[in-house]
């Protein structure tokens, strides 16, 4: 039908008459370049030879360490050899209003300096070193009121080969970022919550607390209504990203934490 339609060969009371050749032929290419990948996707995707590359967030990671017992006594693979050179970093990420920054420095408290904080420049104090680090886009992230600067070696160079690792406790930007940062290896732990009513509370809970700043206005549904459209986006990104191996749903602290130390073990 669609090649009659398209060389107009078609009876004049056909139903897709009422169809102009031009707009038929348009939808049919449409369609072509929506299911060509997918028919692509369909044949490539059972010549996937190890099943824990299918597999999702720390079931992957679990099938990946059976697979390395498994093999253990065989000689090191090219990729591990790499691995085994890039420093490891462990990356807490996900959206506000989940505690996440609570859990990162309790983990780093509890470690015996087995996990630490990334080292950071004292704006206050050496102002001529952040702004070294500006002009050599060497910097990753700022807080206290972008007092003190988190540089790329102040990540890198923050644990000791071995014997510590450094923890980031990052935001979605800042994730971004530490994906482009040459020499690492992230091992990567998404916190999150179960519902948009659970993220809600917990965007109310750091307004009443002044850790998100109320908009001018004062307007503080429509601050959380905000929020919530950046933890959407900030999910979204969680999801399709492919870094995160752990995913923490945060509705009991001292439970999620112990994941959190569970989920940090894979970095040594």
């Amino acid at each position: 039908a669609g090649y009659n339609k398209l060389s107009g060969s078609l009876p004049s009371d056909f139903i897709f008459s009422t169809v102009s050749t031009e707009q038929f032929a348009y939808a049919f290419v449409g369609f072509l370049t929506y299911r060509i990948p997918l028919f692509v996707t369909q044949v490539v995707m059972p010549a996937v030879e190890e099943t824990s590359q299918l597999l999702p967030g720390s079931a992957g990671v679990a099938m990946k360490a059976a697979e390395a017992a498994a093999s253990a006594g065989t000689a090191a693979s090219t990729t591990q050899g790499l691995d085994d050179e890039r420093i490891p970093i462990l990356v807490v990420s996900g959206p506000a209003g989940t505690d996440r920054s609570a859990m990162v420095k309790k983990l780093i408290e509890d470690s015996n300096g087995r996990f630490v904080s990334p080292v950071a420049i004292d704006g206050a104090r050496d102002g001529m070193r952040v702004d070294q680090a500006k002009r050599r886009e060497e910097l990753v992230y700022t807080y206290s009121n972008d007092r003190f600067v988190v540089t790329k070696d102040g990540i890198l160079k923050a644990g000791t080969p071995g014997e510590s690792i450094v923890v980031v406790d990052a935001g979605v930007a800042v994730t971004k970022k530490l994906t482009a940062l040459a020499g690492s290896r992230l091992v990567g732990v998404w916190v999150g919550k179960d519902s948009l009513e659970k993220y809600e509370a917990g965007i109310a809970k750091l307004l009443d607390e002044g850790d998100i700043e109320m908009p001018s206005e004062g307007d503080r549904d429509g601050a959380i209504r905000g929020k919530v459209r950046e933890i959407i986006s900030d999910i979204e990104y969680g999801l399709v990203s492919g870094i995160f191996e752990f995913t923490i749903l945060n509705d009991d602290f001292d439970d999620s934490l112990q994941q959190l130390k569970n989920a940090a073990e894979y970095c040594f």
